[in-house]
């Protein structure tokens, strides 16, 4: 009788241990969740930090003149009137 009743108890414990190291909501399952909560919460802060220079510049084209002018300068290549428009095209190579 002893002897079933260990085998039955040592059948439990190993299922148990089995579902602890393995399948659903197993410590390797629990630390793989862990690392992709740590990136999200990464990628998260990415994020906020990039829509807090969005939004920095979106109240500078809404309120500041000066964006816009640097903008269309760089980008558009635009000259206020009675300025003149130089381009470098490299540098030249004197030889002596």
């Amino acid at each position: 009788m002893k002897k079933w009743v260990l085998i039955i108890l040592s059948s439990i414990l190993a299922a148990l241990q089995i579902r602890l190291w393995s399948g659903e909501r197993s410590f390797s399952e629990i630390a793989y969740l862990e690392n992709r909560i740590k990136f999200k919460e990464i990628a998260i802060k990415a994020q906020v930090i990039q829509n807090k220079q969005i939004t920095s510049q979106v109240d500078d084209l809404m309120n500041g003149k000066s964006a816009v002018e640097e903008i269309s300068r760089s980008e558009l290549m635009l000259i206020l009137p009675g300025e003149e428009f130089v381009i470098i095209t490299g540098e030249r190579r004197v030889q002596e």
